[in-house]
């Protein structure tokens, strides 16, 4: 059987984008999102979160935008010079090893993981934002953390390409392999310490621009994304969002937010999904 959990990042963000993420679920595919706890859209998330109780709630932790919600003498080696925390860039090299910053990554995530509880919703699993909870420091903290809250249920990251039968371009093929090759192996260790540790994840993580043939219309890559899955549990994360949605996003940004909420509300990925008799779940189902 193929069951697919269709992920929206970024719940709580913004409202705009708190709003699109809303829509995606109640007139699309999205099952589950995972909300930031230090953002300006958080609380309307929360209490919009305990309105509809069909979808699926996680956490997103963050360490790599905006300002913490534990103070800032708390984790000084988090923070740039204006009290936010480091871009993700620095952040990862930042995040490498150092004791002192192992504890100052848990002081901050078990703040944004008690946040949650404390407003009455226990998350369903927990996923990072930008995944720096896959750069060693912040992994360990997240493993901790979680544990010690109950919650067992993690996303996993990987860098694979996956291809339909028709794309035949092996040399192709061999030079992504390579490339992706050094960090498939800390992804696919991250995913049996998690095992080990004694958290379920989905089986696969699949981005549908590492998908070959590449089709330039977003819809068409999606089908062409649903047709490789495999029989297990897959995770596809979005980043669904109107117009304007956040005075953060690049250009990049801002239309990947349109065309994942395009995405989500298809009907002809609804029927394909439907045809293909795939199975749309969340993270409570696993």
């Amino acid at each position: 059987m193929i069951q697919l959990i269709t992920n929206a990042d970024d719940f709580g963000m913004t409202v705009s984008i708190t709003d699109a993420i809303i829509d995606s679920h109640l007139n699309g595919i999205m099952k589950s999102t995972t909300i930031m706890i230090n953002r300006e859209g958080t609380d309307y998330a929360i209490k919009k979160a305990k309105e509809i109780s069909s979808l699926g709630v996680g956490i997103h932790f963050n360490l790599t935008g905006g300002k913490p919600i534990s103070s800032p003498d708390k984790i000084p080696e988090l923070l740039n010079e204006k009290g936010n925390f480091k871009p993700n860039k620095e952040q990862r090299t930042n995040l490498l090893f150092g004791k002192h910053k192992l504890n100052q990554v848990k002081i901050e995530l078990k703040n944004q993981l008690e946040y949650l509880l404390d407003n009455g919703i226990t998350p369903s699993h927990y996923d990072s934002h930008h995944h720096i909870t896959g750069v060693p420091l912040a992994f360990r903290a997240a493993i901790e953390v979680a544990q010690q809250h109950n919650i067992n249920k993690a996303r996993i990251t990987n860098t694979n390409y996956w291809y339909n039968p028709e794309f035949t371009n092996y040399t192709f093929k061999l030079k992504q392999k390579l490339k992706s090759f050094p960090k498939s192996i800390i992804h696919n260790r991250n995913k049996k310490t998690l095992t080990k540790n004694g958290f379920k994840t989905p089986d696969y993580k699949i981005l549908p621009s590492r998908v070959y043939p590449f089709d330039k219309n977003h819809i068409n890559q999606f089908i062409n994304t649903l047709r490789v899955l495999k029989n297990g549990i897959t995770e596809i994360s979005f980043h669904p969002g109107y117009a304007n949605s956040s005075g953060e996003d690049s250009v990049k940004t801002a239309q990947l937010r349109l065309n994942d909420l395009e995405v989500a509300k298809s009907d002809i990925v609804k029927e394909f999904i439907l045809h293909n008799k795939i199975q749309l779940i969340n993270f409570n189902d696993i």
